[in-house]
């Protein structure tokens, strides 16, 4: 039995370059005119034509010259198009298709390390090499006042126990597909990213593929139901950004109406937090929502926050205040120590095909009609909108009554009633 991969040729378009033919050509011509060729530069690999069309292709740029705006291709086209056809620089001509056993990351090597630094609202990032990265996400607490973030994604190379294909783009169509008819692959993961055959240049790898299938409540499962209710020509006018932002605003909107924002499911890990002699001011992780409890070394457990920044009249005595996603300590730090905190976090961002979508009772279902409701709405079917929206809550007031649902986070112990005088 054969598995088939899916490469969206889509996403090759977010943010991408683009112009427009200026004249009728066909079919093998060796030169194009396009109104503003700014976009392009020799080498590039451009789609003439809209991507999934039965005759847009990818071809290679020879040369060009700008203030004419003529592109003259590497090698000639194979079909005639119109005026105002749209010519997009895609970066890739290819797709690589990688099978693995587990869920790890193909052929992991030397990497590029995209080092993300936060002081108070300014970011800034720089991009360095390393040779011995270690494949994680980490931060660094060496100035109290700044977060700095290692972003560590090792690159891939070829190696014959993982490597399955490499496909031409299949730009006729949404998708690039590889049909894997190994059989000793009936269960593990497939991976694909684009490459660029002339400059060796890589995408980001895709998100891990079971051949086992995806789970019900996970987002790809979703996009599954969600495009069954749509037909190829409604589809094709919904981007993968689209689906993901309404996925993700109706997660919220659930978490919220369903009272999850507690700290059983959305409590932080604890958090070690270095504070500095003489800093007052300690930036707060990004996913901040609420504090939940600071312990200071001594043990202290500390519950209550002032919400104002007045003096303690005891330079012996700390009082935290949190302002925003800033941690302030009064009076100011005389000696360097550390604190334990944890927070509730603000609902995560689901951006993995695997990724579980976390509601009582398996509740993800649901999420296909808000994402029906904003796609009618783009798509001029207020009727259809206006039903989806009704649907999805219908459903979420139902869920409030029926599903079972967890406590506030509350303490469960409490004084036994043989002790109560």
């Amino acid at each position: 039995m054969a598995i088939t991969l899916r490469a969206d040729n889509r996403s090759l378009l977010n943010n991408a370059k683009y112009s427009y033919i200026l004249d009728n050509i066909s079919s093998g011509a060796a030169t194009i005119t396009v109104a503003n060729s700014d976009a392009f530069a020799a080498l590039d690999y451009i789609v003439i034509g809209n991507m999934g069309s039965e005759n847009t292709e990818l071809v290679q740029v020879d040369s060009l010259v700008t203030s004419t705006g003529v592109i003259t291709l590497v090698t000639a086209t194979r079909f005639a198009h119109s005026e105002s056809s749209r010519v997009t620089s895609v970066g890739y001509n290819q797709v690589v298709f990688y099978w693995t056993a587990l869920q790890t990351v193909p052929n992991p090597s030397t990497a590029q390390i995209s080092s993300t630094i936060q002081n108070n609202n300014i970011t800034s990032t720089k991009v360095q090499a390393s040779t011995a990265p270690k494949t994680t996400t980490y931060t660094r607490a060496s100035d109290p006042t700044i977060v700095e973030t290692l972003d560590v994604t090792p690159p891939i190379t070829y190696d014959s126990d993982n490597w399955l294909a490499t496909n031409a783009i299949q730009v006729d169509n949404f998708f690039t597909t590889y049909a894997d008819t190994n059989q000793a692959h009936t269960s593990g993961y497939g991976w694909f990213l684009f490459y660029n055959s002339t400059t060796t240049a890589v995408s980001p790898l895709s998100n891990a593929i079971p051949y086992g299938g995806f789970n019900p409540n996970t987002v790809k499962a979703v996009f599954s139901d969600f495009d069954s209710c749509l037909n190829q020509k409604e589809i094709k006018l919904i981007s993968m950004d689209d689906k993901y932002s309404w996925l993700n605003e109706a997660y919220s909107l659930m978490i919220n109406e369903l009272n999850l924002g507690n700290w059983e499911y959305n409590a932080s890990e604890p958090l070690a937090l270095a504070i500095k002699s003489g800093v007052t001011d300690y930036l707060l992780p990004d996913d901040f929502a609420n504090m939940l409890y600071i312990n200071e070394e001594n043990g202290d457990k500390i519950e209550h926050f002032s919400a104002t920044f007045r003096i303690p009249r005891s330079t012996s005595f700390r009082e935290y205040a949190v302002r925003g996603r800033h941690l302030v300590i009064r009076p100011t730090p005389e000696a360097d120590s550390t604190i334990t905190l944890e927070y509730l976090k603000n609902s995560s961002r689901l951006t993995d095909m695997q990724a579980v979508i976390n509601l009582p009772d398996n509740a993800a279902y649901s999420i296909k009609d808000f994402m029906l409701f904003r796609a009618y709405r783009k798509l001029g079917n207020l009727t259809e909108s206006n039903n989806s929206l009704t649907l999805f809550n219908k459903n979420v007031d139902r869920m409030k009554i029926y599903s079972c649902k967890r406590d506030n986070g509350l303490d469960s112990f409490s004084i036994g009633t043989e002790q109560n005088v």
